[in-house]
This record gives C-alpha cells, structure tokens and sequence, in this order.
C-alpha cells in the first residue's frame, strides 16, 4: 500500500543510512516481479509512485535513479519475450480501440528501442498491406501515443510510411494497392518476382511508368 509506504518513507527520511537501505529493499523487490507484459504496466506504476517519494528530493537523486535502474533491469532481463509482448499487444490494439497507453512504460524502459522500431514498422506495413485505408486512422492513433515514450523514439520512417499509405490508398488510380517510396518501406531488395500475380502487377507496372518515368516499381509481395 502506497500509504503504509509513505508513513514509512516519513520516518526514514531523516537518516541517510536508513533511507538508503530502504531504498535497496525496493530494489531488490523489484527484481523478484515476474516480467511478463502482463504485469510489468502495474508494477512500473506501483514503483513510479514509490520513486516519487525519492525523487522530489534532490538529496535522494541518486537513491532513485537506483530504483530506476532496477526497472529497466527487470524490463529487459527478458527482452526477447518483451518484444514479442509489446508486438503482440499492440497488434491487438490495431484491431480494436488502438489503446497502447498501458505498455508505453515498458516500451520507456525498454533497451532495444531501435529493434523495437523496425519490428513495429514491419508489423504497420504488414497490417496496411492486409486491411488497406481501413487501418490508417487506427495507425495514426498507435503513432500519437507512441510519440509520449520518453526517451523519444525515432519515428519518422513510421511516419512517413503512414502517410505515403494513406495518400496510396485514397488516390486509388492503381486500384486497392499500397504504394510507398522505398525508403519508409522496412524490407529492402532483392524483392522476390510475384509469378501468381504476374498479370496483375505488370499491368499496375506498366501504368505506373506512364504516370512517373523516372521511378521504378517493385512489388515485395512475399515478405
């Protein structure tokens, strides 16, 4: 209970020894919460609140950087399921309310942000890919809330994906195809040759070329 812990914290807080091994006892209780994605949003808020209490103060910086630290050791001691977790998570949200508030704390705490990037921009242009302008405004709404992790993310492939998406699909003069500018694209040549679709895609080709001379379609249907 945050309460018991803040008549406790107004007890110690006048001697430095005994702040400092209260502040360790919290560390290590940390590191004995399970890491699922599950229960890390609860946990990290249930210790942002404790860190609180150590952070208002300047004499207890160091003190809560600890317990910072402690987080993110928690948060990453299983990485490969967190990113698995926060993919699979937010997948969900893009089917439904596009509500990805709960693990933004993870994704703060998380290491591998850069990793994290790609994977999620490879998941957005799968998604497009499948459900077309129907999954714009639900991308849309996952970017805005992905824009508060701090420290920042780098979006701006994302971004530009999106919004190369967004004006493919409401233009609509190759048909329901998704066309992007290779750069925002996540997967890089050699594309595969789409032999099953060969009569559709040279005839998308073909028109393309008349529209815009100096560019160059490919199609990487089979990633």
């Amino acid at each position: 209970q945050i309460e018991n812990f803040e008549k406790l914290f107004n007890i110690v807080k006048y001697n430095v020894n005994c702040t400092e091994i209260l502040s360790q006892k919290i560390c290590d209780q940390i590191l004995k919460e399970p890491n699922s994605i599950d229960k890390l949003p609860e946990i990290i808020k249930y210790y942002n609140k404790i860190d609180n209490f150590f952070s208002k103060r300047k004499e207890f910086s160091k003190l809560s950087n600890s317990i910072n630290k402690s987080l993110s050791k928690l948060v990453n001691s299983d990485q490969k399921g967190i990113m698995k977790g926060l993919l699979k998570t937010i997948n969900m949200a893009a089917s439904t309310d596009s509500d990805i508030q709960s693990i933004l704390p993870v994704i703060s705490f998380f290491d591998k942000k850069t990793e994290f990037e790609l994977m999620h921009l490879r998941h957005v242009a799968r998604r497009l890919t499948q459900n077309g302008i129907n999954q714009i405004d639900n991308e849309v709404v996952i970017l805005n809330q992905l824009e508060d992790v701090k420290p920042q993310l780098q979006l701006e492939s994302l971004r530009v994906l999106i919004n190369d998406a967004a004006k493919s699909l409401q233009d609509g003069r190759y048909g329901p195809v998704l066309l992007v500018n290779a750069t925002s694209w996540p997967y890089k040549p050699p594309y595969p040759s789409p032999v099953a679709l060969s009569s559709i895609s040279t005839k998308i080709s073909q028109k393309y070329a008349e529209n815009n001379p100096n560019r160059e379609l490919h199609f990487p249907i089979n990633h």
